[in-house]
């Protein structure tokens, strides 16, 4: 019997693999090169917010609450 899970939990969050994250970051310094220098400074802009946030989520995160039974 397969048990179902409480609709009301939230879903896990999955941890991206950082090996593919490396593999994704070159095929873009590819496309990168082809941009302009305004573009590459707005985008690692960004990318940096975007580590910063995912770092205070992660340190934010609470364990969930053993089940009764």
């Amino acid at each position: 019997m397969v048990e179902e899970e409480p609709e009301d939990e939230e879903p896990e969050e999955i941890p991206e693999d950082e090996e593919e994250d490396e593999l994704d970051e070159e095929e873009d310094e590819e496309v990168l090169d082809r941009m302009p220098p305004w573009f590459k400074a707005l985008r690692q802009a960004y990318l940096e917010r975007e580590r910063k946030e995912r770092a205070k989520r992660a340190s934010k995160k609470i364990l969930p609450e053993p089940s009764p039974g």
